[in-house]
């Protein structure tokens, strides 16, 4: 199976806006442990500070302390899924920019993603080359707008 990357067409939302300063880093929220250690061991051999979450709540918690430039967000978890949570933040005005990940390829998930903002829609298994493609562009687009 080949990975594929489906970056958003729109530009991103002239409401968008931070509760807090970002902290520079990139978060990583799965429930899936080998690749939660798997995507820390590669985004990190490219100089980005990452954090990881193994929760939504456990992310939600974590953004007392700052808010990620990017926030790589597996859709599929048991507490509460990746659009739940892209759904809490948009709610609480927080927009940070997201890379969602998933096993699903279907038109009617990346449209789901589409509608929270979605940076970029990567279907596993994600190759490096994509992965590294789409933080970049969610940091620029980080960049650009505050």
């Amino acid at each position: 199976m080949t990975a594929r990357v489906f970056p958003f067409p729109h530009e991103v939302p002239v409401d968008y806006t931070q509760n807090a300063p970002s902290s520079g880093y990139v978060a990583i929220v799965d429930d899936d442990d080998p690749l939660r250690r798997a995507l820390v061991r590669l985004i990190g051999a490219y100089s980005y500070q990452v954090r990881a979450y193994r929760s939504g709540r456990e992310f939600l918690d974590s953004l007392r302390g700052g808010v990620p430039a990017c926030l790589i967000l597996d859709l599929q978890m048991l507490e509460m899924t990746g659009l739940e949570l892209a759904q809490h933040l948009k709610d609480i005005g927080l927009r940070i920019p997201t890379i969602f990940l998933t096993a699903r390829d279907e038109p009617s998930v990346r449209s789901s993603c589409d509608m929270m903002g979605g940076i970029a829609f990567l279907v596993k298994p994600v190759m490096q080359d994509l992965l590294l493609e789409s933080i970049n562009v969610a940091i620029g687009v980080r960049s650009a707008v505050r």
